[in-house]
């Protein structure tokens, strides 16, 4: 297991790769969280939360923040 800190902007960015499980805490702000193979548009439909939220494969976890905002997430990654 590996735990990292991860700062969203408001542009997406992958999480996690679709092959591994993960435990995601939004440690401040809030987070869009959407299921993509490659690069999501900025408007794609996306979750929205806070807090914590596991994810497993096939997930590919693409995240950002709101608009002009940030977040920062914990990520424990916990196999593959």
């Amino acid at each position: 297991m590996a735990t990292v800190e991860i700062e969203l902007t408001d542009e997406y960015q992958p999480v996690t790769d679709g092959k591994q499980s993960a435990l995601i805490q939004v440690m401040t702000g809030i987070a869009y969280l959407c299921d993509s193979s490659g690069q999501p548009e900025s408007d794609a439909p996306a979750h929205i939360f806070s807090g914590f939220i596991n994810v497993n494969p096939p997930v590919r976890a693409c995240m950002r923040t709101n608009r002009g905002g940030k977040a920062r997430l914990i990520v424990t990654y916990t196999g593959s």
